[in-house]
């Protein structure tokens, strides 16, 4: 086995020297940085660059950039794309892919659904729609920041990344860079054409660009790829896209929204059938069936399907039936004659049945999509106002593990590399990445705690709401001071605010202790009491925006 790998090593490295070789005869630069990073990096210690500080040029002709864009027929085209085509082997990365991309394609509720997380993970509170910053407290060090921002133009793609790196599970991003060590451009590859190559203990050495055959096509060193990966499972070397788990469902959901059309276009509509006498002559009866339907042509018909108002009408084209009844028939079942004329037949009944159970498959898509339906316009789907909040709060929660997956990410690999691509060593704890608040969901979750609170006062007979930090502090066990910033953030009363004294205090208290309620109000009146204290620590921690 191991001279079966050495063998096929061989044979890789002589395919990627040949590929070299035509290449370069076609005036195409082939070159790798990652034996002379080093060099470089201490080269340009000696004197940092002033170019490193300026915003936005042309880049130089001489850069890193030599990965292949999807369109190119070396990644595709070839035998082994149509094998595995044919095939069709579901559980491997590629068949994911080319499912996730289907279903950002076909399915709308997929599609609106990671806009949404793209959206509301990048978007902004002050109304600037600035996605996220790199920021330092040292001038020279956000110079370079800034001047990195406007060369690769990395705020204005953070909102694609993420809507990749969600439906797909895998960002791969090459980093362009020029010899004199600034980082030009962040370039998205194909992430069905990368691979990592690692060491059987799991070592990352290179990031390889795969051909229509299997070949390797282009290498990088593995500080040249950026690769994010979303949800990544234990000891995986890739990432799990959002939809992962709904790519049956998906499939599901399209047999049944075509089945649906299809049953509503042929077997929906009412139709008619028509009985009539006809003589026992072949030639007559063609006649006399022909006469039958000239007489019951209607005039000046509106065509939907052909969008015109057309003379004549044949009731055959909607789908009515003809029944010619023998004479003879008639001699020797005399009763068929009480069913001579026109009946109608029902069109399908089960129409609501086939769309209920479309939702139930919708429903999937939508628990792996991890989106409140009411973001998508069909919150009808969810009426339990408890779930509701309950999503909300899981969502706010998925934007901000989105955030600083991201933000980690930009941070280590874009921004650490270009300091040390300049020569300089630079304490992380320096400068930051920052996303802002995903403040959508976070506001809708502030409405829930007001809601609750007024809801929790009214099953104790209480007018008006209680002081939030003394519901807080008193029923569920919270500290004051937390409490009290519950209370400042949702704007709700509070003890200090409403001028309560300790006497009044302690007699509000006795008097809610000592209110007695029927079994239902006892139990609604807990679960209010969960969710409110559910809502009010999620707000609570996600009142700082991610900063990594």
């Amino acid at each position: 086995m191991a001279d079966l790998d050495d063998r096929l090593r061989r044979y890789q490295e002589q395919a990627a020297d040949a590929l070299g070789t035509a290449l370069s005869a076609l005036g195409a630069r082939v070159f790798s940085m990652g034996q002379r990073a080093q060099a470089r990096a201490r080269d340009i210690a000696k004197g940092l660059d002033p170019k490193a500080t300026k915003g936005a040029e042309t880049p130089p002709d001489a850069t890193t950039g030599r990965g292949l864009k999807a369109g190119d027929m070396r990644l595709n085209g070839g035998a082994w794309d149509f094998y595995e085509r044919e095939t069709d082997r579901p559980a491997t990365r590629k068949a994911c892919y080319h499912d996730y991309h289907q279903m950002d394609v076909e399915c709308p509720e997929v599609s609106t659904g990671l806009d949404i997380i793209a959206r509301n993970a990048c978007s902004s509170e002050d109304g600037d729609e600035t996605t996220f910053k790199a920021v330092s407290d040292d001038a020279n060090l956000q110079r370079i920041m800034g001047a990195f921002d406007e060369r690769t133009r990395l705020p204005e793609r953070a909102q694609a990344h993420v809507h990749s790196v969600k439906k797909l599970g895998d960002l791969f991003l090459e980093k362009i860079t020029d010899a004199s060590g600034l980082i030009w451009d962040t370039r998205p590859l194909p992430a069905g054409s990368m691979m990592r190559d690692e060491t059987d203990t799991g070592v990352l050495t290179r990031f390889c660009q795969m051909g229509s055959a299997m070949q390797v096509v282009v290498d990088w060193e593995p500080w040249e790829i950026l690769h994010i990966r979303n949800n990544s499972e234990a000891g995986s070397s890739y990432g799990r896209g959002q939809m992962r788990a709904a790519r049956k469902a998906w499939k599901q959901v399209s047999m049944m929204e075509d089945g649906t059309v299809i049953m509503v276009l042929e077997r929906a509509p009412l139709r008619h059938v028509h009985k009539f006498l006809v003589s026992d002559s072949e030639a007559e009866k063609e006649q006399q069936i022909n006469q039958y339907k000239l007489a019951n042509l209607r005039k000046g018909a509106w065509d939907t399907s052909r969008d015109t108002l057309q003379s004549s009408y044949d009731a055959l084209d909607q789908g009515d039936i003809i029944m010619p009844i023998n004479a003879a028939e008639i001699q020797d079942h005399p009763d068929l004659l009480r069913h001579l004329g026109i009946t109608t037949l029902e069109g399908q009944k089960n129409i609501p049945e086939v769309i209920t159970a479309d939702e139930y498959f919708q429903r999937k898509l939508l628990i792996a999509l991890q989106v409140p339906p009411a973001y998508m316009g069909i919150e009808k789907e969810v009426r339990n106002r408890s779930m509701l909040s309950h999503q909300e709060i899981e969502f706010g929660r998925m934007l901000r593990q989105t955030q600083s997956m991201m933000a980690s990410a930009y941070k280590r690999d874009l921004y650490g590399l270009q300091f040390k691509l300049l020569g300089l060593t630079v304490d992380p704890g320096l400068y930051w990445v920052e996303f802002p608040k995903p403040s959508k969901a976070d506001e809708k979750v502030k409405a829930e705690i007001l809601k609750l609170n007024a809801e929790s006062a009214a099953i104790m007979g209480k007018q008006f709401a209680l002081p939030l930090d003394l519901f807080l502090t008193h029923f569920l066990g919270w500290s004051e001071e937390d409490a009290a910033k519950i209370s400042e953030i949702t704007g709700l009363p509070s003890v200090e605010s409403t001028g309560m004294g300790e006497r009044k205090k302690r007699a509000l208290l006795k008097d809610l202790d000592e209110t007695v309620l029927p079994l239902e109000g006892a139990r609604y009146l807990a679960d209010l009491m969960e969710r409110l204290d559910e809502a009010s620590r999620y707000t609570l921690e996600a009142q700082r925006p991610v900063r990594v």
